[in-house]
């Protein structure tokens, strides 16, 4: 937000946000039950925006849309009532589920790297499943002519989370991305697999997987996502930096005290 802060008063930022692992209720539940809220707030405060709830409220809400999870598993399992993989059939679309952001648009975290995800336990389940339905889809969509391998289901991390041999021999890689939302507004790549897409090229895909956790989920198939940030097409941006002290022969590792920085303000260097 510093570059807002810079030309914008504080009370002009807008603010976006997404909702991750998103699964609804099997049936709405309503803000008051017999003329009681779960909240109670000022007449200003039911509008349209994010607010923190207590964990009280939470469990009432939870309770009354007959939802039961231990503090220990919230959020780390599928519902039960899901339908079996086999029983789930891909449709693909040619494009519709990444939406696009206008050129002229800042970069999250303008002038910085943008503020990373978090995620929770449950969204690994949402991949899991996610990647089970690919599975699927490739062995019914490839005619059995080729061997899909899921790595990731055995423990590998190459930098993809599935991969067959074409006809003639060659490695594809497959990324699996999943949403239990209806579209993406963006996707995330680590490191090995943004190094993996550019070693690939074409031979990298990137599946898309979106309201993953219906009867009937849609896929948008993205190929060589290096070759489109190359045209830019598609944007890279860095959601953090990892940094790490490095040892040199003969000097200390960085060091300053509180008393050092009030008495001297200036950077801390290597003694």
């Amino acid at each position: 937000m510093k570059g807002f802060q810079r030309t914008r008063r504080k009370k002009d930022w807008q603010w976006f946000c997404g909702i991750d692992s998103y699964v609804a209720f099997r049936a709405p539940v309503a803000a008051k039950i017999n003329g009681d809220f779960f909240e109670v707030l000022p007449a200003n405060g039911w509008r349209t925006a994010v607010r923190k709830i207590s964990e009280d409220t939470l469990r009432a809400i939870l309770k009354a849309a007959d939802v039961v999870v231990s503090s220990e598993e919230r959020s780390s399992h599928l519902p039960p009532d899901l339908a079996n993989v086999s029983d789930v059939e891909l449709e693909e679309v040619a494009n519709g589920l990444l939406l696009a952001r206008n050129r002229g648009d800042r970069p999250s975290g303008s002038g910085s790297a943008a503020q990373p995800v978090r995620r929770s336990s449950f969204a690994k389940a949402i991949g899991d499943r996610a990647e089970e339905l690919v599975v699927r889809h490739l062995n019914r969509t490839l005619g059995g002519l080729v061997k899909v391998r899921h790595v990731a289901g055995e423990g590998d991390t190459p930098g993809w989370d599935i991969e067959y041999l074409s006809e003639a021999g060659e490695l594809n890689a497959v990324e699996v991305k999943a949403t239990t939302a209806s579209t993406f507004l963006n996707f995330q790549l680590t490191a090995g697999e943004l190094s993996a897409a550019k070693d690939l090229r074409e031979k990298y895909w990137v599946y898309l997987v979106s309201d993953c956790l219906t009867a009937r989920p849609r896929l948008q198939v993205v190929n060589d996502p290096a070759r489109l940030m190359d045209e830019d097409l598609l944007r890279a941006e860095p959601l953090s930096w990892n940094i790490t002290l490095q040892q040199s022969a003969g000097r200390s590792p960085l060091a300053c005290s509180c008393s050092q920085i009030l008495a001297e303000p200036r950077p801390c260097t290597k003694s």
